[in-house]
């Protein structure tokens, strides 16, 4: 759920669709009519794991997935594709650093698997990824 406007929902699936859904318009599911979603994000080549709004920004979403990828997603524009195997994703809530995830992946070493945390904070201004930039 988007905690800017509590009616926008992410949803992600195994075959890689992130769909984002106004919640007011899912009513039409018990009057017997499909419901649609407000847009659909196709980059990902694999189940995504997980997908979280951006506490800062009502228009900025990330999500992880099983083909090595984290993507920033702006619902007004086009995304940010960073590569590397994930497993969790957490936006930073202090909004000093709003631009700021952090993730989880595994770690391989001559000890074994563990996990490596890592933050990420994109070296683009990602506020002015909006319809008058593409």
């Amino acid at each position: 759920m988007n905690p800017h406007k509590e009616h926008y929902l992410l949803t992600s699936s195994a075959d890689g669709i992130i769909e984002w859904w106004d919640t007011r318009k899912m009513k039409n599911v018990f009057k017997n009519s499909e419901p649609s979603p407000l847009s659909t994000f196709k980059q990902h080549q694999s189940s995504v794991n997980k997908v979280s709004w951006s506490p800062h920004n009502n228009e900025l979403f990330a999500s992880c997935s099983d083909d090595c990828s984290v993507i920033i997603w702006n619902t007004e524009a086009r995304n940010l594709s960073i590569r590397v195997t994930v497993l969790d994703i957490a936006w930073h809530p202090d909004p000093e650093f709003s631009k700021t995830i952090a993730s989880v992946s595994p770690f391989v070493s001559h000890h074994g698997v563990s996990g490596l945390l890592q933050v990420w904070r994109p070296n683009i201004n990602i506020d002015l990824m909006n319809k008058n930039c593409r």
